[in-house]
């Protein structure tokens, strides 16, 4: 009893865990580039969208998608904002707002291709 309830915590903790890693580090790296190219950005989206489809795969819990996304969304919604300093983690320019709505756009889209690939698979078996 007591470690499948522990499992069925694990799981969303560690996905709500690393979609606030991902979204914390790719706040900071989005503003990377190499030469011309935003790799940072490019990275950081990739990773996004690589860390929303791990979380799925923890588990059948369709849950683990959400978890990873709201991890996301609680580490850049708060970054994205200017601190009481005056200082900018996320800048107001493309490359911040890229980051900041096309990752949003990104991971809840990653998050319903997951979800929807989790019911199709239940509803084969």
């Amino acid at each position: 009893m007591r470690s499948s309830v522990a499992r069925s915590v694990a799981g969303p903790v560690l996905a709500l865990l690393l979609g606030l890693l991902v979204g914390a580090v790719g706040s900071f790296a989005q503003e990377v580039r190499a030469g011309r190219v935003p790799a940072g950005l490019l990275l950081a989206l990739l990773a996004s969208a690589v860390a929303v489809a791990l979380a799925s795969a923890l588990g059948t819990s369709r849950l683990l998608p959400v978890a990873a996304t709201v991890g996301w969304l609680v580490a850049v919604v708060p970054l994205s904002g200017r601190r009481p300093e005056g200082d900018l983690v996320v800048s107001g320019d493309t490359t911040g707002y890229v980051w900041a709505y096309g990752g949003m756009a990104l991971v809840a889209c990653t998050c319903l291709a997951c979800i929807a690939l989790a019911a199709s698979r239940e509803g084969r078996r």
